[in-house]
């Protein structure tokens, strides 16, 4: 009967990839929280999705969850603008190199030269030219003027 009411003392508030679970956990515990991750211990379901994305369960005690909650909602947005920043700031490399590597293609085909092997060629010099406008700046430090 301990088991029951231990159980139903804990309510899921996030379900999180293996990747972030420990971040997670180090979140709300550093809020003076006490979350515990569950698994769902069935073998033969964990054998045939062992390759797809498997999801764990996060939970805190009922009096925390709605804490518990606001704190992952403000994780969650400040992810969210991470990775709408890192977007943003490749989005101008990405079309210059695509830019670039389509004035090769029409240089290309202008004199000639377009082939099957040149397809490859335009896909590397993508990669490459991207590479580089994206490490520009590790790449070339900007010189700092006194």
């Amino acid at each position: 009967m301990s088991d029951r009411q231990e159980s139903t003392d804990f309510v899921v508030v996030y379900e999180a990839r293996p990747a972030s679970v420990n971040g997670i956990l180090k979140l709300l515990r550093g809020k003076g929280l006490n979350p515990i991750s569950l698994e769902k211990p069935d073998p033969l379901l964990h054998y045939v999705l062992q390759h797809r994305t498997k999801v764990i369960q996060i939970s805190v005690p009922r009096q925390q969850a709605q804490l518990a909650l606001s704190y992952l909602k403000e994780w969650e947005d400040t992810c969210r603008e991470n990775v709408s920043g890192l977007t943003r700031s490749i989005r101008v490399q990405a079309l210059t190199s695509l830019a670039i590597t389509a004035v090769v293609a029409v240089l290309l085909i202008v004199f000639g030269r377009f082939s099957a092997e040149s397809v490859l060629l335009l896909l590397g010099s993508w990669v490459a030219v991207f590479a580089l406008l994206a490490n520009a700046r590790k790449i070339f430090p900007p010189v700092k003027k006194d």
